[in-house]
């Protein structure tokens, strides 16, 4: 199997760089799925000291899902690509930016999630 190149022509057929096209969205979708063993992992092995109860509730999960379903939406030149895949930034300061930089598609599905994990 040979290495994609970054300056190679996209394999989606869009004529593009594939740098410029999938390769984004290839890496985010990598780095979350990274994050997301990296945790399962230190929760098998330190339960209790990973993650509050309040962060292993379903809303909280749901919160989780949908930012990461996102991240893997959007290129590295999204305003919240960063906030979102560092991990270092809480929910309530991305809701924060994505309110700021009026990014509404993020925030009719994040708001209400965010929410309803506080009222939980």
């Amino acid at each position: 199997m040979s290495h994609l190149q970054r300056n190679a022509p996209c394999p989606c057929g869009s004529g593009v760089k594939y740098k410029k096209c999938c390769l984004p969205r290839q890496e985010a979708e990598l780095h979350a799925t990274n994050q997301g063993q990296v945790y399962a992992l230190l929760n098998q092995i330190i339960p209790d000291t990973i993650g509050s109860p309040d962060e292993n509730s379903k809303e909280f999960q749901r919160l989780e899902e949908w930012a990461n379903r996102y991240l893997s939406g959007i290129d590295r030149r999204h305003p919240l690509f960063e906030p979102l895949s560092d991990h270092l930034c809480t929910h309530s300061e991305i809701i924060a930016i994505a309110k700021q930089q009026k990014i509404h598609s993020y925030l009719s599905v994040a708001e209400p999630l965010y929410i309803a994990w506080l009222n939980s």
